[in-house]
């Protein structure tokens, strides 16, 4: 049970950290002119993403990179954003090797 607590720990730190880092720039349920991983997934919907699915990509993002499946689908667009996507896989990395 420590396994799957770590995992979902883990995981929500790091999807709420991917999470701050596009909404330091835009807030949800507006409309954001910023080129961040957020307005890159909702600009071909062409819909406002409301702090549910927000925090549902977040996670998504999340697990993906903790488990290196990395589908693609949603990826860094800002200098910023690299450094935190290069932070969580160390994260996720650290977490593995401790579990193992």
């Amino acid at each position: 049970w420590k396994f799957g607590a770590l995992v979902i720990i883990m995981s929500h730190w790091m999807g709420c950290l991917w999470g701050f880092t596009a909404l330091s720039v835009c807030s949800p349920g507006e409309a954001c002119d910023n080129d961040t991983w957020l307005t890159a997934l909702s600009k071909p919907h062409g819909e406002l993403l409301t702090g549910f699915d927000i925090y549902a990509a977040s996670l998504h993002f999340a697990v993906m990179t903790a488990t290196s499946i990395g589908y693609g689908d949603i990826g860094p667009q800002t200098i910023l954003e690299y450094v935190v996507c290069a932070v969580l896989m160390v994260f996720g990395g650290a977490m593995w090797a401790f579990i193992i």
